[in-house]
Order: structure tokens, then sequence, then C-alpha cells
């Protein structure tokens, strides 16, 4: 558990370097999705057909809560 000393540490550390934090954490957000495309995408390219079998059982229930 964090003793209240640590969370005004940790905010006032925020608040003194949250322009460097924050492009930080969206270059992460930008790494992380890049990876997860890549990943999408070779998975996609090994099993085609098991992503046709997904995208086909999607649309039959989408169509079927109209």
């Amino acid at each position: 558990m964090l003793t209240l000393e640590q969370v005004y540490g940790a905010i006032a550390f925020y608040l003194a370097h949250d322009q460097e934090i924050d492009a930080y954490l969206a270059e992460s957000e930008r790494q992380a999705e890049a990876q997860g495309a890549e990943l999408n995408a070779r998975a996609r390219a090994a099993r085609p057909e098991l992503f046709e079998r997904l995208e086909r059982a999607r649309l039959e229930r989408e169509t079927a809560r109209r």
C-alpha cells in the first residue's frame, strides 16, 4: 500500500513531467497498436480460412440481431 507521501510524490512528479510522460504513453500506445496489427496480419495470413469463418459468424450474428 502506498503512503500519502508517495501518492503526493507521484502526483508532483507527473505534474513536473506531464509532457514527457504523455508523449511516452502515446508512443507506447502507438507501438502496441502497430505490434497488434502486425500479429493480426500474420495470423490472418497463416489461417485465412479461420478468419473467413469468424467474419461470416460475426455477420450472421449481426444480421440476427436486427
